[in-house]
């Protein structure tokens, strides 16, 4: 009767251990990961703006705006008195905060400010200050260059011992010669080019040149002709502004402007007078102009209160245009400018096609980026082995208590003699036993 039951009790232990590590390997048992990040996309994650946008104020992911925009259909493109506009979402799937459909025509970067001209002057504008942050510190003689100083230390006894010996803590400033002073020996001029000894820089003992071609704003006629333009052996001085293609002490003490990445110093490629982001609607126009609707302030197309900045957001076209400049290719100026619907149609499908229509979401940082994955193998095998094992054991209890139930002892099935027989020789072993 044993061994059925061992039998019967490891079979359902190995099939309970198989049915519990498919169980914990179902799609319904997925942990889930979750990052917060600025990057609108992470592979292998799905990424969700944790605020709503601020153009159309809706909670759409980016992944989630690209299945639901729209193309653009003689349905879809609306005549609003003078302007042709197109919401690329259904109001019906994509609401606002306030639980209304989308109103807002389709976004426009080159009026949101997010064009890749206007990102790439932002991004100029940052690398001037960056190189005049720059060219200041390496005119300081306190900061770089060959024999500067630059003890940072502070000592309490003596505060001022930093600044040099030509400091004066009573007025606060440098004796002449500046930092170094010893001016009459041909030492640094100041950058006014007005110490009398900076005139002996040319060929004085402790004259200052930039190997670099660096040189000091305002250098009197003696100074600069120490300086050299990028090199020992002498030349003009550097244009401001140009770009150094190797170290200006032969080192790799800082980052010049030739080795940085290419990526962080995009090139300015686009027309000071065409976006790329409104390639080819003028031709699409049948006029010699985009069509595109412009706002400006005080503009008397607004209505009270309204803000041409979040107006010029929606790119919009016009119906006939308000400028008189603009005139139909086939006719003569001062003709007026119209277009159809169907062109409008056109218009806004050749924008889709070289534009990304959901560039709005990826301005919502942040973004909470979430996956589902299964766990990891050795934490299945675990679970599924300690949930088996209790399922035997408690299998293995059900079973003993069965057996003891069912187990029905009579005088029929006991042999008395045989009993009897067992006593008595326990009694005689028993009294065999020497005592202690």
């Amino acid at each position: 009767m044993l061994y059925p039951w061992t039998i019967i009790v490891n079979a359902v232990w190995f099939l309970s251990f198989g049915g519990f590590v498919w169980w914990y390997s179902d799609p319904s048992m997925y942990i889930t990961q979750s990052v917060i990040q600025k990057e609108f996309e992470k592979e292998g994650f799905r990424c969700d703006p944790l605020n709503y946008d601020e153009f159309y104020d809706s909670a759409l992911g980016y992944d989630e705006c690209l299945l639901k925009v729209r193309a653009p259909t003689l349905d879809a493109v609306v005549l609003t008195g003078n302007e042709y506009s197109f919401i690329p979402f259904d109001p019906r799937l994509v609401r606002q905060r306030d639980g209304t459909g989308v109103v807002k025509s389709i976004y426009n970067p080159v009026g949101g400010g997010t064009s890749k001209k206007i990102l790439a002057e932002k991004e100029a504008e940052i690398l001037a200050d960056f190189e005049a942050a720059y060219a200041d510190q390496m005119e300081n003689p306190g900061m770089m260059g060959p024999g500067a100083f630059q003890d940072f230390s502070y000592d309490p006894d003596n505060p001022y011992g930093s600044f040099g010996d030509n400091f004066d803590s009573d007025t606060g400033s440098y004796g002449p010669g500046g930092f170094f002073g010893g001016g009459d020996d041909g030492g640094y001029t100041d950058p006014g080019g007005t110490d009398p000894g900076g005139a002996g820089g040319a060929g004085g003992p402790g004259g200052f040149s930039d190997p670099g071609g660096f040189s000091d704003p305002g250098d009197s006629a003696g100074d600069s002709a120490g300086d050299t333009a990028g090199a020992p052996g002498g030349g003009e001085p550097a244009a401001p502004g140009a770009e150094m293609e190797t170290a200006p002490y032969g080192d790799d003490s800082y980052m010049p402007m030739g080795d940085m990445p290419t990526g962080r110093r995009r090139s300015l490629l686009q027309d000071d007078d065409e976006d790329v982001e409104y390639e080819g609607l003028a031709d699409l126009s049948g006029c010699n102009c985009k069509m595109v609707v412009t706002y400006e302030e005080g503009d008397a197309g607004l209505a009270d209160g309204e803000d041409y900045k979040e107006k010029n957001k929606e790119l919009k076209f016009y119906k006939v245009a308000r400028d008189t400049s603009c005139y139909p290719v086939d006719g003569a100026a001062g003709e007026e400018c119209t277009m159809t619907k169907a062109k409008a149609v056109l218009m806004f499908r050749q924008f889709l096609s070289v534009n990304d229509p959901c560039e709005f979401v990826k301005r919502s940082s942040p973004f909470q980026c979430v996956r589902e994955e299964a766990s990891p193998l050795t934490q299945r095998l675990s679970l599924a082995y300690a949930n088996s094992g209790l399922l035997y054991g408690v299998l293995v209890a059900m079973a003993v208590n069965y057996m003891y139930a069912t187990k029905k002892v009579t005088l029929e099935t006991v042999d008395i003699e045989q009993l009897q027989k067992l006593a008595s020789m326990n009694k005689v072993s028993a009294e065999e036993k020497p005592a202690k």
